[in-house]
């Protein structure tokens, strides 16, 4: 077989599947979703991923795989598991630690879980020492060639469930084993989120409202799904189930064409005004630090950290949040 015929036959193996028609394109089609900014699935992507023979109880490849000596920040909880720093606990421990544990608590409440842990990351983790010799057996999707990425590990043992939320980059998913059920809300819905300057900012403050426009993806493995940046996702995770995602930044927000037709408008709106109200609080610090010495080293310092709390007190004192938190109806 000629290399051109071979090369012709790997792309014709993925597709690219609509959520709203079912129907299955060719893979090249996929460029079109990423500019329209609406998911789909991928098929026949990973076939090449050694993980997908390999990635499976009783774990044997991964445990040696993984080094065992770095500790990993395993998330925990008895509900949920939710992004946000305040109302998540994560517990330090080695991948077998980690298998024991969820073994040992699988008929307990309590949820042990590898969410979200870099194989590799923007900011270079150190978690990435432990996971970074699975780069081995997976393959980057050839659509994503080039981008700045970042590749993320999930894995549970018992079944879990991740609390509705929006991320500020796109994200492939791609289930190596197990099933994932996610359901997915346009961005341009408008709920009941969380305040803008909260560590939660981009999860969800209760439930969603009836009238959202809801789609639902069982993910199986050898499939990939694509979430646009903005997006609200839910995921739940069957038992045994392993996850690989890449994450890189999505649109530029300063160059946006027409062709989302509106559907990110809503989500724009928000960051934009996270952004000017940042830049409002740093000028306030900064005039008020010429004044006070102590003032600039220590909350100039908070400023530039992130410190949400010290932000929201500026806000408030000039009355910005009465537009920066909309509630639904």
């Amino acid at each position: 077989m000629s290399k051109r015929i071979k090369k012709i036959k790997q792309l014709s193996s993925s597709k690219v599947v609509d959520l709203y028609t079912n129907e299955t394109m060719d893979l090249q089609n996929w460029h079109a979703y990423e500019q329209a900014h609406f998911p789909c699935v991928i098929t026949g992507e990973l076939h090449s991923w050694p993980a997908l023979a390999k990635w499976r109880p009783p774990w044997t490849r991964l445990v040696r795989k993984i080094n065992p000596i770095e500790p990993l920040d395993i998330a925990v909880s008895q509900e949920e598991f939710s992004g946000a720093v305040k109302s998540q606990s994560y517990e330090s421990l080695g991948f077998k630690e980690f298998l024991m544990l969820s073994e040992l608590n699988a008929e307990e409440p309590i949820n042990f879980y590898m969410a979200q842990c870099p194989i590799v990351s923007w900011d270079k983790s150190a978690e990435e020492t432990a996971l970074r010799p699975l780069l081995s057996d997976i393959r980057l999707p050839k659509v994503l060639k080039g981008k700045n990425l970042q590749v993320n590990m999930w894995m549970n043992v018992s079944p879990v469930k991740s609390a509705f939320h929006y991320d500020s980059y796109h994200n492939f998913l791609c289930c190596v084993h197990g099933k994932k059920l996610i359901t997915l809300v346009p961005p341009n819905t408008l709920v009941k989120s969380n305040p803008l300057f909260s560590e939660s900012y981009n999860h969800l403050e209760s439930s969603l409202p009836k009238h959202a426009n809801k789609l639902q993806v069982s993910l199986l493995p050898g499939q990939v799904l694509f979430i646009p940046e903005g997006w609200w996702h839910h995921v739940q995770s069957a038992p045994n189930t392993v996850a690989i995602s890449f994450w890189w930044k999505g649109v530029d927000q300063d160059k946006l064409t027409d062709k989302a037709r509106g559907l990110i408008d809503l989500y724009i709106c928000k960051g934009t005004l996270r952004r000017l109200t940042l830049r409002y609080a740093h000028h306030l610090v900064s005039k008020e630090a010429k004044k006070l010495p102590d003032l600039e080293k220590v909350a100039l310092k908070n400023l530039r950290d992130g410190d949400t709390e010290f932000i929201l007190e500026i806000v408030k004192d000039t009355h910005s949040l009465l537009i920066l938190h909309v509630k639904a109806k």
